[in-house]
């Protein structure tokens, strides 16, 4: 199970929870970023002071000393002013900008590079601060005029190092807290987003396209149930007509065996186009059926022997694959119908001949029937089509077929659906609940 999976799995208190949780982090991450930023710029501030109040509190022993002449004992007060404190340099700079003296006896006497000193005249009296941007604000540099004609410049230098590095370490600490608060909320607002608004809206949207289509369905049923009616007259009479023709030659003369077993064989057919015209005319109202415990592949052999002089004679061969004694729930006279309906449809797609394949397997509790054909298939457009009353992809068919099918297989609670590919040929699978075998047979491949 993947981690999208996971959170979207959670319940909406737990979400509201997290969220909740998230905020209170990411408000501590910004304030402890807030906090360290506004601390810094206090201790900046707090550094100046203390290292402008050093150079004022040096400053007239140095002064005295350089009016003597007397540098060694400047250079005292200098390191002085280092040893033990806070301070890490200490430098008297003249008119040019050279080092006179410094705190570190190394120290070249030499114009500093990369940092700025300023000129005594453009200080004022008492002194400036600032922090050094050339060693990224880890230094404050205070600067104040000395000497007689206040032209020598006393520079003290206090690191800020340490207190600049806690406070970088802060703030970092702040700035990650916040950003993986603000991820953790982002991801379960869209996990809750997801799962609370846009699937509900997905599946309004699905419900109120399966009710269009069902209004649809249900609008093209309702003209065949007119038309039903119409037609239902015009052949009410002719069927009764040679129903009561075969019973009189049945009753009148004595027929040999082969003549009785035609008249057998057309009572049969009387009776199934009479059922047919009942499914027909029942269109409009709901598929009622009649349940009991069946052998998928026995309707299917049964639904295979209707169809085969029309195979026979379209050059098909039907091939039988079933995996087992595979038992549903189910009408096997309207199963019979379907699946005699959608093997016509298949031998009618191979104008040409070629292989019509019916497979019949169990998993997962659902039993499965697949009816392939190799014929001319349906490109993507009529695909959407098929289902639909009218419709249909011959020129002589009359688009109900299907649609029966369709009513028959969802009375099943089932489901029949279609794949089909331009030159290649069409599937049609037939999905049913499957009930447990009493004996299960060996898987065995028939043709026909």
């Amino acid at each position: 199970m993947t981690w999208k999976s996971q959170l979207h799995g959670l319940s909406l208190r737990t979400k509201i929870l997290i969220t909740v949780i998230g905020v209170a982090f990411a408000a501590l991450g910004a304030s402890t970023y807030l906090s360290f930023t506004y601390w810094q710029r206090e201790a900046r501030s707090v550094a100046e002071q203390q290292a402008l109040l050093a150079a004022k509190s040096a400053r007239l022993s140095i002064e005295g000393a350089l009016n003597r002449g007397d540098y060694t004992e400047a250079q005292a007060t200098l390191k002085k002013m280092v040893r033990g404190s806070a301070l890490t340099a200490a430098r008297v700079h003249d008119v040019g900008n050279n080092i006179l003296l410094s705190s570190d006896d190394r120290e070249p006497v030499s114009a500093r590079e990369r940092v700025w000193i300023p000129s005594a005249r453009e200080l004022p009296r008492d002194g400036t601060a600032r922090v050094s941007e050339e060693d990224g604000g880890r230094s404050v540099h205070a600067f104040i005029p000395i000497g007689s004609r206040l032209e020598d410049v006393l520079e003290v230098e206090l690191s800020m190092s340490v207190v600049a590095t806690a406070m970088e370490r802060g703030s970092r600490l702040g700035i990650g807290l916040l950003i993986v608060s603000l991820l953790v909320i982002a991801l379960v607002m869209y996990a809750m987003i997801q799962r609370e608004v846009v699937e509900p809206f997905e599946a309004v949207e699905k419900l109120a396209e399966e009710r269009r289509v069902l209004l649809e369905e249900r609008a093209g049923f309702a003209e065949v149930g007119e038309l039903a009616a119409e037609m239902a007259h015009e052949f009410k009479r002719p069927l009764a007509s040679i129903r009561s023709a075969v019973q009189l030659l049945e009753q009148e003369y004595t027929l040999p065996s082969h003549g009785q077993t035609l008249l057998g064989g057309i009572e049969s057919q009387l009776e199934r186009l009479s059922d047919t015209m009942q499914d027909v005319f029942g269109l409009a109202k709901p598929v009622g059926i009649e349940t009991e415990p069946i052998e998928l592949g026995r309707v299917l052999d049964n639904a295979v022997l209707q169809i085969a002089p029309a195979a026979q004679a379209a050059q098909v061969k039907v091939e039988r694959d079933y995996g087992g004694a595979i038992t549903i729930q189910g009408d096997a006279r309207r199963l019979e119908l379907v699946f005699t309906n959608l093997f016509n449809n298949a031998i009618d797609a191979m104008t040409a001949g070629g292989v019509l394949t019916v497979r019949a397997s169990a998993r997962d509790g659902e039993a499965v029937v697949e009816v392939r054909d190799t014929g001319v298939g349906i490109d993507a457009a009529q695909l959407a089509e098929v289902m639909k009353p009218f419709f249909s992809t011959k020129a002589t068919g009359t688009g109900l077929g299907l649609p029966l099918a369709a009513r028959i297989v969802r009375a099943h609670n089932g489901e029949l659906r279609m794949e089909s590919s331009k030159g290649v040929g069409t599937t049609v699978f037939v999905s049913f609940a499957a009930m447990p075998n009493i004996e299960e047979t060996p898987w065995q491949v028939r043709a026909s």
